[in-house]
C-alpha cells in the first residue's frame, strides 16, 4: 500500500533550483524501492526501511534541462507484486 507520493507533475520555477521527490509504502513483507527516470533505473536516492514501511527520497540539487523527464518510484514485494508512482518533472 502506497502511503506517501509526490505530485504527478512537478514544475521547477527557478533555474538550477533543487527538487526533492518523496514516496513511501507499507507491506508485508516490507517492499523494496527503486527510482527510474524515463524508464532507466537510477540510484541517486536515499531509502530508509523499518519493520512496517519503506521511505524513499530522490534529491536533485541543481535541476537543469537534462533532468526533465518522467520519474517513477517503484515498490516491489515478492508476495504482493509491484506498485508505482509516476511524476513528470520539468
Amino acid at each position: 500500500m502506497i502511503t506517501s507520493a509526490p505530485s504527478t507533475v512537478v514544475k521547477v520555477t527557478k533555474v538550477d533550483g533543487s527538487v526533492r521527490l518523496q514516496c513511501a509504502a507499507r507491506g508485508s513483507p516490507v517492499p523494496s524501492l527503486e527510482w527510474s527516470k524515463d524508464g532507466v533505473v537510477i540510484s541517486t536516492n536515499s531509502t530508509t526501511k523499518n519493520d512496517e514501511e519503506v521511505k524513499g527520497e530522490l534529491f536533485i540539487p541543481t535541476f537543469g534541462p537534462s533532468d526533465q523527464g518522467v520519474y517513477k518510484c517503484f515498490f516491489k514485494n515478492y508476495d504482493n507484486g509491484t506498485a508505482e508512482i509516476t511524476t513528470a518533472a520539468g
